[in-house]
């Protein structure tokens, strides 16, 4: 998540709200991506606010590439990458319920990357356009 997130920051391809933990939220039948005012060890943090339209899970690979995921698999992916609170079913469910509603309303990949530049040049081409 740093290495992606530190070339993006410095090539100034995209705002980059957290390279950590972020958070989303459901208002109406928007999905909103939030950063938070804990930066990492990196130091990328940002309070700002932007629409969610897609989820990228990250893997070093040998070349760029963006493989589209089906929404069992980006359901799977999500609950291991979130914060769950395992141990309050007042809260687990409707992360659960909202983890749903983001794999089968959102598209989602897996991005192989290149931990070098082109990486972000590949991805504004592909996803911004």
């Amino acid at each position: 998540k740093s290495t992606l997130s530190n070339l993006l920051h410095q090539t100034k391809t995209a705002l980059v709200l957290s390279d950590e933990k972020a958070i989303v939220r459901k208002l109406g039948n928007a999905f909103w991506l939030c950063g938070t005012p804990w930066p990492s060890s990196a130091g990328l943090a940002k309070a700002a606010v932007c629409p969610l339209r897609g989820l990228v899970f990250l893997e070093h690979g040998r070349q760029n590439e963006l493989i589209p995921l089906n929404p069992a698999e980006t359901l799977r992916r999500l609950l291991v990458v979130c914060s769950c609170p395992w141990h309050d079913q007042a809260l687990f469910d409707p992360l659960v319920t909202l983890a749903g509603e983001l794999a089968q309303t959102l598209p989602a990949w897996e991005l192989r990357f290149v931990p070098n530049a082109s990486v972000t040049t590949f991805l504004h081409e592909r996803l911004v356009g």
